[in-house]
């Protein structure tokens, strides 16, 4: 299925609850002119149950350090705005997206991480979608963050939104957020509570001014190294 088939023969005269990408782009475009869609180079939506109920597009040129932003609402309203490069998460030479190759919907996006999630015996309840570029592939790549019932976020996949293929294979996470020095880090179901005893320690000590606290924190590990990352099988159960 392509984009820009019919895109311009189709009228769409309003949106429903749960949109698709596709149906949020091909109402836009409608409603404001098929170049509306030229330089883009992110299409996000957050909270999909499967589909979200905003869809934002982000125009701009390579490289600028911002990019106006059109929020596609459910219920047809179009809104515009702007947000920095830093928080499109772009990277350096970013392309825009080629929609003419883009094949795989939203919904499509859906199925097929659910589809990933079943053969690792593991579920989510919400997708927070991301299409743009990849820079390996070359093509339109839907990143989808995956949340369970509770809303947090226990994963993350990426697929080719020209054929479907699976670019980045799942990963699986499993946490609590705690509160240190006042920033939020990770810690794992998985580790030792010893190592999380240590860490808890060397706080006190480095709150008390001793060198030695940052050594037992050190010691302890960080929790971007305990972080449960790349999939193996044996951590399905962790990941429930």
């Amino acid at each position: 299925m392509k984009l820009f088939g019919l895109l311009l023969c189709l009228t769409v005269a309003s949106l429903h609850a749960d949109a698709t990408a596709y149906q949020a782009l091909e109402y836009y475009a409608n409603s404001r002119g098929s170049n509306a869609l030229e330089n883009v180079f992110v299409v996000r939506g957050e909270g999909g149950l499967p589909q979200p109920g905003e869809w934002i597009v982000y125009r701009g040129r390579p490289n600028a350090p911002t990019f106006q932003t059109t929020g596609i609402k459910a219920n047809g309203a179009i809104l515009t705005g702007s947000a920095t490069a830093t928080s499109t998460g772009l990277e350096p030479h970013a392309k825009k997206i080629n929609f003419s190759v883009l094949n795989v919907d939203s919904n499509s996006a859906w199925h097929i991480a659910k589809r990933e999630a079943r053969k690792e015996n593991f579920k989510f309840g919400r997708i927070d979608y991301v299409l743009k570029t990849n820079p390996i592939a070359g093509v339109p790549a839907w990143s989808m963050r995956l949340f369970n019932e509770d809303k947090a976020y226990v994963g993350e996949l990426t697929i080719s939104g020209a054929t479907g293929e699976i670019l980045y294979p799942i990963k699986l996470y499993r946490y609590t957020v705690e509160e240190v020095d006042g920033q939020p880090t990770l810690a794992t179901a998985r580790e030792p509570w010893a190592n999380r005893a240590l860490r808890s320690v060397g706080r006190w000590f480095s709150r008390a001014g001793t060198a030695y606290g940052k050594d037992m924190v050190r010691a302890a590990g960080t929790a971007e190294t305990i972080l449960v990352g790349e999939r193996t099988r044996h951590f399905a159960d962790d990941a429930r």
